[in-house]
């Protein structure tokens, strides 16, 4: 649904909604901006970052969506490399 209360299309073909999309994109360009400043980007700094703006749920899918899609590696425990840009 979106703020009025409507249904999305999306949601309603069963696709990704666009605010799911813009959530996943924004997280993205976080993960890049700290990616630009450290080789490797801590958990702990992306949630820092992310905390804003998102919930920890939020964060936590997106990590997990973002490593199963191939966007972000996990290189040693808790430590992430973007991948695609």
């Amino acid at each position: 649904m979106n703020t009025e209360g409507e249904i999305e299309i999306d949601q309603a073909e069963g696709r990704t909604t666009k605010q799911a999309r813009d959530k996943y994109f924004r997280m993205k360009k976080i993960m890049k901006e700290l990616s630009e400043k450290m080789e490797l980007v801590p958990k702990e700094e992306f949630v820092k970052e992310c905390s804003f703006e998102f919930t920890t749920k939020d964060i936590e899918v997106w990590l997990l969506n973002a490593k199963r899609d191939g966007d972000i590696i996990e290189v040693r425990h808790n430590m992430f490399n973007l991948i695609k840009d």
